[in-house]
């Protein structure tokens, strides 16, 4: 999920319920938090310095999360992330 703190469409608290709901059931999950941005859009999120300042991410895996840390993301953190999850499943 990627979530602007300053969203006034969908409120930041909702974001970060989700996400720890996520986590508690065990789910996959990643949380990556905008300070200073609203409601995206996206290609600002990803691309421009500014909104992706402060921004940092958290992780959960099988139970496990992983504390905020700073992150700079791109479209490659998207591409990777659909990379990954699309894949074929091989028997």
């Amino acid at each position: 999920m990627f979530h602007g703190e300053q969203d006034p469409f969908v409120p930041y608290h909702q974001g970060r319920s989700l996400y720890g709901k996520l986590a508690s059931a065990g789910d996959e999950a990643r949380l990556i938090s905008f300070p200073r941005a609203g409601h995206g859009p996206l290609q600002d999120m990803l691309t421009d310095d500014e909104t992706r300042q402060g921004a940092y991410a958290e992780s959960a895996h099988h139970g496990h999360t992983t504390p905020p840390h700073p992150v700079t993301p791109t479209w490659k953190t998207v591409t990777s992330f659909l990379e990954q999850r699309l894949r074929p499943i091989t028997h």
